[in-house]
């Protein structure tokens, strides 16, 4: 017997050391304390926004996902998508998907032959999503008015995040996610590829730092949370029309600058 693999139990019995279960231990400790940050965040967040739980973690990926300049794993067109459109794709790929919810998190521990993967469906309906927005933007909405509903009604300013869908849709990690037949690794996978960690870190302060250290960094994403709040009707009916009004007046204002831009030009 090695010595070395042997470590005192407090009560002087030799017990054997397994850095593997060590490590597993690390491991459920740290992903304990990540969902304990995460769910600290959130009810801060409620706290401030008419929005429930699963709501604003949804929320949070999405801008996560649009700040990133991620590109989404379905055809898109044109190359320079809009917001609107990035935005409808990211909310078809979150889905149905609740680690909040029992009822789901019991369905995904179900061991089965052949379990459902959730993946494929979401993945289907980012595909329908976005064919039905690009078609409304290009016959439907005057042009830039994405663009305008995105800056006026949602907070989204994502200055300097260049957006394009280059990237080949088999590259990104969802495609080989469909593949998954196992219900643990669809668990695994899902709990990764929607982690909100990266996000909310920017809007938790550490421990060494104030309160409102961060709050450059996470303004842009109370914009955002506001806007949804707000352009959703949950601040009411006031706060709904005043993102109307604030929406048709930039309109006004780009229609007539494009006027008095061709008026110079003729002149």
């Amino acid at each position: 017997m090695n010595l070395g693999h042997l470590v005192l139990s407090c009560c002087g019995t030799p017990t054997r050391y397994c850095p593997h279960e060590t490590s597993m231990g690390n491991s459920a400790s740290s992903a304990e304390k990540s969902h304990a940050n995460e769910r600290r965040a959130v009810r801060s967040l409620g706290d401030r926004y008419p929005l429930g739980d699963a709501e604003l973690r949804k929320w949070c990926w999405m801008y996560g996902r649009l700040s990133s300049a991620s590109p989404p794993p379905v055809a898109i067109q044109p190359q320079s998508p809009s917001l609107l459109s990035l935005l409808t794709v990211w909310s078809a790929l979150y889905g149905d998907y609740n680690p909040y919810s029992r009822r789901s998190q019991s369905q995904s521990h179900l061991q089965t032959n052949t379990p459902k993967n959730p993946i494929i469906s979401r993945s289907d309906s980012a595909n329908k999503a976005v064919e039905a927005i690009s078609n409304v933007e290009q016959h439907i909405l005057p042009v830039d008015l994405s663009a305008i509903i995105a800056q006026h009604a949602l907070g989204l300013s994502l200055k300097g995040k260049a957006h394009s869908t280059k990237q080949t849709v088999t590259n990104d990690p969802i495609q080989s996610a469909k593949s998954l037949t196992n219900s643990e690794e669809i668990l695994a996978f899902q709990e990764s590829y929607y982690s909100i960690a990266s996000t909310i870190n920017q809007y938790l302060p550490s421990n060494n730092s104030s309160p409102y250290e961060n709050e450059s960094n996470s303004h842009s994403l109370e914009d955002f949370l506001e806007g949804v709040s707000a352009s959703c009707g949950r601040r009411g009916s006031r706060a709904s029309l005043s993102k109307l009004f604030a929406i048709s007046c930039s309109r006004d204002n780009q229609n007539q600058h494009g006027k008095s831009v061709k008026a110079e030009a003729s002149a």
